[in-house]
């Protein structure tokens, strides 16, 4: 054997083989470039035989069975040599190799034996390559795309010229956290696969489902295809398993929908999902919501006002502006509201401007421990001067809820400035979300049991339900002035709708407070039906602290709204 021809003809079968982009190619290869070498070492036949187990990469498992070479002067059946080798994946490459009419010498077996070993790790170098594209642009858990492979799927429609034929859905399930608390991680883990196999099964073979993380994910469909998806996932129910039994979970969910334009790329994708998302989530237009340009004016204004934030805390631009609540059959101020205003440059931002961006971000929590804290220093000034103020109500976000030490991070507050609970009432909004509801019933057994009075905000705007409130054991609910806006407009289903609300207020032996109470009329109905507090703008708008003061220090300052 010419041992400078084998080695040249070695050299030129790696070169030949070593890029193959794919198992075929590489077979292909293989073939072409084994002849010279084959018939060097006498080889009659070579077969290749090569399995992989089950796996995200291959759900079925994969093999493949290929002749590499034959010779043309055939071959000895009766003498076969058996190379085999074992993958770290549990898998076999197997090749078969058979002499042309006897068996080798030893020198040929040892160069058959290199041979094929080297073919071995130039197909295990392949097979790590094909791997690595695979998981560069698939989700680890669900095994559908990740954003690099929605990309390349984006770009592929661009190349094509079709993507504004197209329409991309940024999903966020609404319900997440509490499959993860009632079903585990596992469990949790089993729905998002179950959720994107079903989604799967919708798809056409040029759209695109891509998961983004945690339990959001990204639809690429055709616009005619659109309407029907929606549909479907109006409608779509995974089964659960909790506690050993199967359970019937709907899947709740918040979408950002963006018809792409030509020319749209992954950025205009997720930037315009995105941010019809995000309105998704604060506006309260619904939970789909299709964007528009001025979105994108918002996403800006949110981040500006979250980067702005904590400089704002620290040069105490927030102040606390407090509303009355006053008995409407006495005239006697018997509570007030606490309410963050930020004064900036000498100007006042509205509410609206800047609460939604910070519930958003969590920065809201630092705002409310900040308000507490302003609160409770008014508190121990006004009764270190001989007064006794009325309860001040302070309002929590439901984002606190995620701290399990929210009562006590409350307490503490008090604490350092020795404020009785009776000064305090903790007020929320009417519904978090059933996945903190245990959460909630902790909180609320603390703040009783500490003497401090939990209200329920904005009652009546179609979050909770009857037994939600009667079981959280709070001690007040606040109408909703939703529901006094539309009296004031003269509808009379609404006038019974009120009556009914404070009936079952006070038969669940709780107080009621009405919102947004501006006319003697709406005055007058609710003390009729037994809504004894009212707060709004016929008594006083929400005050500075030096003009609260004032109204405090003058009992009969309301009494004339009566007359």
């Amino acid at each position: 054997m010419n041992e400078r021809k084998f080695l040249d003809d070695i050299q030129d079968l790696v070169y030949a083989i070593q890029d193959a982009p794919s198992l075929q190619a590489l077979l292909l290869a293989t073939s072409q470039k084994l002849i010279p070498i084959a018939e060097q070492l006498k080889i009659g036949r070579v077969f290749f035989h090569y399995t992989t187990p089950t796996s995200g990469y291959a759900p079925e498992g994969d093999e493949a069975h290929q002749e590499l070479f034959l010779s043309d002067k055939g071959y000895c059946k009766d003498v076969v040599r058996d190379l085999s080798f074992c993958t770290k994946d549990g898998g076999q490459v197997r090749f078969e190799v058979y002499p042309i009419r006897e068996n080798w010498d030893r020198q040929t077996e040892t160069d058959i034996q290199y041979v094929f070993s080297l073919l071995f790790l130039i197909y295990g170098r392949g097979r790590m390559s094909e791997l690595l594209d695979f998981y560069m642009v698939t989700d680890q858990l669900t095994y559908v795309n990740n954003s690099v492979g929605l990309a390349q799927q984006v770009g592929r429609l661009v190349a094509t010229g079709v993507s504004y034929q197209y329409t991309g859905l940024f999903i966020n399930m609404k319900n997440f956290r509490y499959v993860n608390q009632v079903a585990g991680t596992n469990g949790a883990d089993g729905f998002l696969k179950e959720f994107t196999r079903r989604v799967e099964q919708q798809l056409e073979d040029t759209e695109t489902l891509a998961r983004l993380g945690g339990d959001n994910f990204i639809v690429l469909l055709k616009d005619i295809n659109t309407g029907r998806f929606l549909n479907f996932m109006e409608n779509l129910e995974i089964m659960l398993k909790v506690n050993g039994e199967e359970k019937s979970i709907k899947v709740n969910t918040r979408i950002g929908i963006y018809s792409l334009k030509s020319g749209d790329t992954m950025a205009e994708l997720m930037t315009n999902t995105n941010a019809a998302l995000q309105i998704a989530k604060q506006s309260g237009q619904g939970d789909w919501v299709r964007f528009h340009p001025s979105m994108i004016k918002k996403i800006n204004h949110d981040k500006d006002v979250v980067q702005s934030f904590p400089k704002a805390l620290l040069a105490r631009e927030f102040q606390v502006y407090y509303q009355p609540k006053i008995d409407m059959h006495t005239g006697v101020m018997v509570g007030s509201e606490a309410l963050a205003r930020w004064i900036r440059d000498g100007k006042m931002i509205p509410p609206m401007e800047f609460v939604p961006s910070l519930e958003e971000d969590g920065s809201i929590c630092q705002l409310d421990f900040y308000i507490l804290e302003q609160v409770c220093r008014a508190l121990r000034r006004w009764i270190d001067a001989g007064m006794d103020p009325v309860p001040v109500s302070v309002n929590f976000s439901r984002m606190h809820f995620h701290n399990r030490n929210i009562g006590y991070d409350i307490l503490d507050v008090l604490e350092r400035f020795e404020i009785e609970p009776k000064y305090i009432q903790v007020e929320m909004t009417e519904m978090y979300g059933y996945e903190n509801y245990n959460s909630m019933l902790k909180f609320i057994s603390l703040m009783t049991e500490s003497g401090i009075k939990v209200s329920v905000d904005d009652f009546g705007t179609g979050y909770s339900s009857l037994s939600l409130i009667s079981n959280l054991h709070a001690d007040t609910i606040k109408i909703d002035k939703s529901f006094l806006d539309k009296m004031l407009q003269g509808g009379q289903k609404d006038y019974l709708l009120v009556k009914n609300i404070v009936g079952m207020i006070k038969d669940m032996e709780l107080n009621s407070v009405a919102e947004g109470v501006e006319t003697k009329e709406q005055m007058e109905f609710l003390k009729e039906v037994g809504c004894s507090v009212g707060q709004g703008y016929l008594f006083d708008k929400p005050l500075p602290v030096e003009e609260y003061e004032n109204r405090q220090k003058n009992p009969n300052y309301y009494k004339a709204v009566l007359m």
